[in-house]
């Protein structure tokens, strides 16, 4: 211990002789002549000085400070020292060490009850299951520290906060949440610059870059590029510099500029090179691999990725890794190497999956489907193809273009109503001034009066006066031009609202307009869509007129009876109002009519109860619903009552208070299976139920005591 200390305080002196830093000095002379007892706090302001000096030495006195306050039981320096640990670890990049020391200091907060200390040790772990990638842990562990600091009111660390969220929104692919809490944080920030709280820390650049990125990945280049490089040239940090150049490049590859997005990368490489900022290093790699990949250069880009993905690994960053082995695997699918690529990309698609990066699950489905089918496996290729569609269309639609538009819009209303609120105050101000003068013009005529009175000795003093008299009348002068300009700029300012929202309301009736003409489209294709299937279900039964076994004829039914009941669907959506949704208990009782009268149905021997409440789906869960019941309810009606007088078959839809859907078919038929034995089933259907349930993401549950109910348990997409 001995040793350590005084390799500290040398350290201490070393630093004080090359900086000059008086702090450290000072620290250190204190140091030498407090007791043991009390040395632990010394060491942790001198950690705290060596942060940005040596960081070595930031750990040597932080883990000296550490040892000192476990011995003498002094919790609020040893959760210091735990933070400056854990400091230091996230600054080497080892993120499951750093992790663990903030941990240790946050069990310590909560023993303390210091409010504002583990909202802080929470706002840190935040921060590393960022870098590690871990998204989802990491908005959890942010949203837990902002339930602290909204009470406390502390607008710099809500403010960066909603920030880092909007970064975790976007590396997940949730645009709209992204943009709507990186507005949050930049109206936040504007106020506190304007008001001067914590200016020198709130670093609004870095905002408005993360909402430019978001329109790049929209596809709105321009726009993205308009923003960086409105702040490039402008008094940023190294790393928000990084940040804007690695943007910039981006941007002017996406719009086809590859020499200049190529100049642009490289910049941000050699930038991050000298700040010896891996993560950012490898994100350069990865960019200028991208370059060469799209000139066909797969050498050149092969060793680029392969680079960026060593670093990724070396930091344990699980996002930047998917990405790399994806970068990686795409690569060696242009060099027909297609089992090095398998391997990459479905590694890539484990750890997507792991840590929710819908993106680069996309990206990796679209290269298996061009894979499997480059090798002629035409069946697995489509059914990546389908993957990758589906997540392209959560990732991203119309509405939800709709919905970013209207974030944007929502902010620039309310900054113009603040701006038109501080026009209005001032005005008051103004006109509050404009009364004192008055007052004190009033007050200088009565003293007029009373010196009118006096000798002429003060003579000389009603003169001066009588000047000031000029002067206030004079600025009462300038005070109401100046109030009239402002009262013509808050006119104008009115006038430009008023014209905005005649724009806006011009802009509605065009897309009103355009969504009468859609939604005349889409009812006549919902009306082809029904009379296309309505040509097949006709086909399918002429087929049953053929001389056909009895297994195949039963195929065909059941075939006929699935396509009937997507018909009767899009036959409803045709004849309602509302396109988007149909009422589901009036599709049910037509498509059970169908059903009954297929089967020649015997209403007197089995009874069909149909209990559903009002609900409405849309097209992509009715459909699956629809198909369920059409499976479950035909084999009842073939096989659960033979032998059997009589019978009951029940339907029930409901929401419950979770509001989840819960679709309930069932019989009191004869139980031929255990509920092991029907899950694991092989026949077409009980794997074409699987399939379905899997569509409407519920688990398939099976009850077997008093008959056999299917019970599915959903939320409509």
């Amino acid at each position: 211990m001995k040793k350590k200390t005084i390799l500290c305080l040398i350290g201490a002196f070393c630093l004080f002789n090359l900086f000059g830093n008086t702090e450290i000095d000072s620290l250190e002379a204190v140091f030498k002549t407090s007791k043991e007892k009390s040395k632990a706090s010394i060491l942790n302001k001198l950690a705290y000085q060596y942060l940005e000096y040596d960081l070595d030495m930031t750990l040597d006195c932080a883990l000296q400070a550490y040892d000192l306050a476990q011995k003498y039981k002094n919790k609020d320096e040893e959760a210091k020292a735990a933070d400056l640990i854990g400091i230091y670890y996230r600054k080497k990049r080892d993120y499951p060490a750093s992790l663990s020391y903030f941990q240790k200091s946050l069990e310590i907060r909560k023993i303390l009850g210091d409010q504002e200390a583990i909202g802080k040790a929470l706002f840190a772990i935040s921060h590393v299951y960022n870098f590690q990638g871990d998204f989802n842990k990491a908005l959890d562990t942010y949203f837990e520290s902002l339930d602290i600091f909204y009470p406390l009111n502390n607008g710099y660390y809500i403010s960066s906060i909603y920030n880092d969220i909007g970064i975790c929104y976007n590396r997940l692919g949730d645009y709209q949440d992204a943009l709507e809490y990186y507005y949050k944080a930049l109206d936040l920030k504007e106020d506190l610059l304007k008001s001067g709280e914590e200016a020198n820390k709130i670093k609004i650049e870095s905002t408005l870059n993360n909402i430019g990125n978001v329109h790049l990945r929209l596809g709105e280049f321009d726009k993205a590029l308009e923003i960086f490089l409105k702040f490039l040239e402008g008094e940023n940090d190294d790393i928000i510099q990084s940040k804007l150049l690695n943007n910039i490049g981006i941007a002017y590859q996406e719009m086809g500029d590859l020499e200049k997005a190529l100049f642009y990368y490289q910049r941000a490489l050699s930038l991050n090179r000298k700040l010896d900022l891996k993560d950012k290093i490898a994100a350069s790699l990865n960019n200028i691999g991208y370059i060469y990949d799209m000139q066909k250069d797969w050498n050149t880009t092969l060793a680029y990725y392969q680079q960026a993905l060593t670093l990724k690994e070396e930091i344990g960053d699980q996002f930047g890794i998917a990405n790399g082995q994806k970068n990686v695997g795409s690569i060696f699918l242009e060099m027909k190497q297609y089992n090095t690529a398998l391997s990459y990309l479905r590694k890539s698609i484990e750890l997507a999956e792991n840590i929710g990066a819908q993106e680069i699950l996309k990206d990796n489905y679209k290269y298996l489907s061009r894979l499997f089918h480059e090798q002629n496996n035409y069946k697995t290729a489509f059914e990546c193809e389908q993957k990758y569609s589906a997540i392209k269309d959560s990732l991203f639609h119309e509405s939800m273009a709709e919905k970013l538009a209207a974030i944007e819009t929502n902010y620039m209303i309310v900054k113009a109503e603040k701006e038109k609120e501080i026009l209005i105050k001032d005005n008051l101000l103004y006109k509050f001034d404009i009364q004192k003068v008055n007052l004190e013009k009033l007050r200088s005529y009565i003293l007029v009066l009373l010196l009118l009175l006096l000798s002429m000795i003060i003579t000389f003093a009603y003169y001066q006066k009588r000047a000031i008299n000029k002067i206030l009348q004079k600025s009462k002068a300038n005070l109401e031009i100046e109030v009239e300009h402002r009262t013509i700029e808050l006119a104008k300012t009115n006038t430009d609202l008023l014209n905005e929202i005649e724009e806006r309301k011009k802009a509605e009736i065009i897309i009103t307009d355009s969504l009468k003409e859609k939604e005349v489209m889409l009812r006549e294709i919902h009306h082809r869509v029904k009379n296309n299937l309505q040509i097949i279900s006709s086909i399918l039964n002429l087929q049953t007129y053929d001389e056909i076994d009895d297994k195949s004829l039963s195929i065909l039914e059941n075939t006929r009876n699935r396509v009937y009941s997507m018909s009767l669907i899009h036959e409803k959506l045709y004849m309602e109002r509302n396109l988007a949704q149909i009422e589901f208990k009036d599709y049910i009782s037509g498509l059970l009519n169908y059903l009954l009268g297929n089967y020649q149905f015997d209403s007197k021997r089995i009874d069909v109860k149909l209990e559903i409440k009002k609900v409405f789906l849309n097209l992509d869960t009715a459909i699956p619903c629809g198909l369920l019941i059409n499976e479950i309810f035909t084999n009842s009606i073939k096989h659960a009552f033979q032998n059997m007088e009589e019978g009951l078959v029940t339907i029930q839809m409901f929401k419950d208070k979770k509001n989840y859907f819960n679709l309930i078919i069932g019989d009191n038929g004869n139980i031929i299976h255990s509920e092991e034995e029907l899950i694991n089933h092989k026949s077409i259907g009980m794997q074409l139920i699987k399939l379905l349930a899997k569509q409407i993401n519920s688990e398939l549950i099976i009850d077997v005591s008093g008959g056999v109910k299917y019970i599915f348990k959903f939320k409509e997409k």
